[in-house]
């Protein structure tokens, strides 16, 4: 391998990664020597927040054919890596706001800023314009953080704006990556017809008959609506009857998720 400076840096930085899912595996007390299905990455859904990861567009760690993907394996000991589009599962982005520059060029609105930001209410705009308190904001006034929660058996890594875990139950992982779909699926509509984080919900699941009989929904209805602070119930469609809303994924299994405030 011929090492350019810029694959230079992406080494560095992939060097860094790799330390972190060490450690990752020590905080759980997994042995570096016991093989592992997967490394499980969690990321921000580009298509709804219009961000991209730096590191994974660099790394191209979901191209079986990326250099820096076999190297990542080898040094985990891990068979294969599974990317998924669902950080917001874990996270809320929470502005931050610069109140040294805001106080230079709105002094008057401080005490409203400051309000808003600690609710985190703001808006951004198709164009990525930032809006709070009635103003706009301009660069180096606002930042972004991430607040993290509910991470359980994996890790936040902030530099990389990325959560990690491992689980070396392939069976286990495909069920386990399907529920965080549908989790992720509530949250995001959560969100879409603005529900505060810790507001309950009334949830609807449609499934076809395939996925109505199968376990994986029925034996984790507890967990997800403990996780997601809802109140669930499984309803049974045929597959013409499902709505546009639905998730496809392993095995063919489909579901369409309704959300709605709870009745008093």
């Amino acid at each position: 391998m011929t090492y350019t400076n810029e694959k230079v840096l992406i080494m560095d930085d992939l060097r860094k990664f790799i330390s972190y899912c060490l450690q990752c595996r020590q905080n759980f007390k997994i042995p570096l020597k016991q093989p592992l299905a997967h490394l499980i990455i969690y990321k921000s859904n580009s298509l709804e927040t219009g961000e991209v990861n730096e590191f994974l567009l660099r790394t191209r760690l979901s191209n079986k054919d990326s250099q820096y993907r076999e190297i990542l394996l080898n040094a985990l000991q891990v068979k294969d890596i599974l990317i998924i589009d669902c950080l917001e599962i874990y996270s809320e982005r929470v502005l931050k706001l610069n109140f040294k520059l805001l106080g230079a060029r709105l002094p008057h609105k401080i005490k409203e800023l400051k309000l808003a930001a600690k609710n985190n209410d703001f808006f951004i705009t198709e164009d990525k314009i930032v809006l709070i308190a009635e103003e706009e904001l301009i660069d180096k006034e606002y930042s972004y953080k991430r607040q993290v929660s509910n991470l359980g058996q994996c890790t936040y890594v902030e530099e990389f704006d990325l959560v990690i875990g491992f689980d070396p139950r392939i069976e286990d992982l495909k069920e386990e990556y399907f529920i965080n779909l549908v989790k992720g699926d509530i949250q995001r509509q959560r969100k879409e017809q603005g529900f505060a984080i810790g507001d309950k919900v009334d949830i609807e699941i449609y499934s076809d008959k395939y996925s109505y009989e199968d376990t994986w929904l029925s034996n984790n209805v507890a967990r997800i609506q403990r996780e997601t602070l809802s109140s669930i119930t499984l309803l049974c469609f045929a597959d013409e009857e499902l709505s546009d809303s639905v998730l496809e994924s392993l095995n063919n299994r489909r579901v369409a998720i309704k959300i709605k405030k709870p009745i008093d």
